[in-house]
């Protein structure tokens, strides 16, 4: 009983173990195989990755050499723009030197002619000021030596004489010059009339004066004046230069010639004495004079010399300031050129501003939104608003020209 009972558990022991080891191998089996499937599904998700690690870095190394080759391109775009620029501004400011350097020099010289224009007017002023006090000065002072001169001039020889010292010194004093602003004892063409004095007028004219002073004897010696005496004396002379006519031998003279007495006693007496000498005289085309008429009127004809210079003056700041005119058109054309090119430069770079952030901005912003690129961002170029202002228009030059001769007509 105890040996087929045990024999039994025996079997039924192996049969269990048997079991247990096919149930085993087959919990094996199944577990390796699910590793195994595990193991190749790791496996491809490895090369999935792999791949994917390799295509993220060949993305980003293609976004960086872009990178790269877009700042290289766009600094070069730059220093190409910069040096272009450089270059044309280097050759238009060498331009504008050129044209600014004789436009400077003509400022310097239009602004020195002004500066001596100003000056000279405001010495002529303050001279004219002063010679007009000086006028009843010197007449005090000419009566008085007239008074002293009278006992000399009682003999005839000396009066003759006497009249040319006393037209010499009016000369002087008018501030005229011998040979300079007149000529004495000159002779006409002809050579038979001699005047006593010509004084240079501006425009090649001439003046003539008469210095052989027509005094009777009795005027110096006695207490009365003999009024038949010294009127005719007077009356004499001015036949005696009707006569001569040295208006027609000198062709650039007044139709008169001025008749001088050496004293305002002398002149004053002989009005006093014949009122009508003065009518009588300019009947003649002989126009009698004091000594401080004589003298206002060379100074009228001093200061004539004054504006005759100042007028030329005139004329030399005025081609100046045409030619200055001339070369500022110039100047004016330049600029303008340089403010076309000026804009036409800012509006290709606004150009090429607007087409990198309308063409390449938004593929690189794709490249953002995958999370493949470099952490470094692009800057967005900004274009430029200003544009170069406006030179203020010119006015025709011939017009302006027109314009200043005109003026010019007018003075």
């Amino acid at each position: 009983m105890n040996l087929p009972v045990s024999l039994a558990c025996l079997l039924l022991s192996g049969c269990v173990f048997f079991l247990g080891v096919f149930v085993s191998s087959s919990l094996y089996a199944r577990k390796k195989r699910a590793f195994l499937e595990k193991i190749q599904k790791l496996e491809h998700e490895n090369q999935l990755l792999q791949t994917s690690l390799n295509l993220s870095r060949h993305q980003e190394q293609l976004i960086e050499d872009f990178s790269n080759r877009l700042a290289l391109s766009s600094h070069k775009l730059i220093k190409d723009m910069k040096e272009e620029a450089q270059n044309y501004f280097g050759d238009t400011s060498k331009s504008f030197q050129s044209i600014l350097s004789p436009i400077q020099t003509t400022l310097t010289t239009f602004k020195q002619s002004l500066e001596t224009f100003e000056t000279k007017h405001a010495e002529d002023r303050g001279r004219l000021k002063e010679q007009i006090s000086q006028l009843l000065a010197v007449e005090k002072k000419l009566e008085h030596e007239t008074h002293v001169l009278t006992d000399i001039l009682k003999h005839p020889g000396s009066r003759g004489r006497w009249g040319e010292i006393q037209l010499e010194r009016i000369l002087e004093l008018a501030g005229m010059l011998k040979y300079c602003d007149y000529d004495s004892q000159t002779t006409s063409a002809q050579g038979a009339f001699r005047a006593d004095i010509i004084i240079r007028l501006p425009q090649d004219r001439c003046l003539i004066i008469d210095a052989k002073a027509p005094i009777s004897d009795s005027y110096f010696s006695v207490e009365e004046i003999d009024k038949g005496d010294l009127v005719d004396k007077i009356k004499e002379h001015i036949k005696t230069l009707k006569s001569k006519s040295y208006w027609e031998k000198f062709h650039q003279s007044p139709e008169y010639v001025i008749l001088f007495l050496p004293g305002e006693s002398l002149f004053n007496d002989a009005i006093r004495l014949a009122p009508e000498l003065m009518e009588i005289g300019a009947s003649s085309n002989v126009i009698l004079s004091s000594p401080l008429t004589l003298l206002a009127l060379l100074k009228t004809i001093a200061y004539m010399w004054k504006q005759e210079n100042l007028q030329k003056q005139i004329q030399e700041v005025s081609l100046l300031g045409k030619e200055l005119h001339r070369r500022l058109q110039v100047v004016f054309t330049h600029f303008q050129k340089i403010g076309k090119n000026l804009n036409q430069t800012v509006q290709s770079y606004n150009d090429m501003t607007s087409s990198f952030q309308y063409r390449v901005l938004p593929t690189l912003r794709k490249f953002e939104g995958l999370e493949t690129s470099s952490s470094h961002q692009i800057e967005e170029p900004t274009p430029i608003e200003s544009l170069a202002t406006s030179f203020p228009h010119t006015c025709d030059i011939d017009t302006n020209l027109a314009v200043i001769e005109s003026l010019e007509k007018q003075d």
